[in-house]
């Protein structure tokens, strides 16, 4: 639970995120992409990635491929990625969440960055009419994980990825 001066703090972000949306909306504001779009942010799927930095990934999280990641590269663009293997319920809740960290300015991960996260996600969702949104849940070490990672590497660079990422992954859990 947020302590509540941090609800309020969260609520006028996500508002001013919206507002922010609406002024600079080459998309109406009506679905989590277009906030995110037009508050700046880029956004790319997974399968944009190489298999290395799709392996990197999975290092730095204990072999998952976690549902979306946020961060702002040297020249201060705003960037998001995220699973598109996902449903569109949880892509939209991870962008969601991903924008949360960005707009509160979240550099290093910590408990209570996540659940800010995810009051941001919840708050600014419940704002939009696209979809209902459900968080991902990623479960270290889930051999499901593990088979999306393939999927993404077989896009990339043909079906004997697959089983090299799995067994690693797996390994590495």
């Amino acid at each position: 639970m947020l302590p509540e001066r941090n609800r309020h703090e969260i609520d006028r972000l996500v508002e001013a995120t919206i507002i922010t949306s609406r002024a600079n909306g080459a998309q109406p504001a009506e679905s989590i992409f277009a906030v995110a779009r037009n508050c700046g942010y880029r956004l790319h799927e997974y399968s944009d990635l190489t298999l290395e930095k799709i392996e990197a990934i999975c290092a730095t999280y204990n072999g998952t491929l976690p549902p979306g990641m946020f961060f702002e590269t040297t020249k201060g663009e705003k960037v998001i990625f995220y699973n598109n293997l996902l449903s569109i319920n949880e892509v939209s809740y991870t962008i969601a969440h991903e924008l949360g960290h960005g707009q509160m300015g979240h550099v290093e991960p910590c408990s209570l960055a996540e659940r800010e996260a995810d009051y941001f996600a919840d708050c600014i969702l419940s704002k939009l009419p696209d979809v209902r949104p459900v968080k991902p849940e990623y479960a270290a070490g889930t051999l499901g994980r593990f088979i999306n990672i393939g999927t993404v590497a077989a896009g990339l660079l043909g079906a004997a990825c697959i089983h090299y990422i799995c067994k690693k992954s797996w390994n590495a859990a």
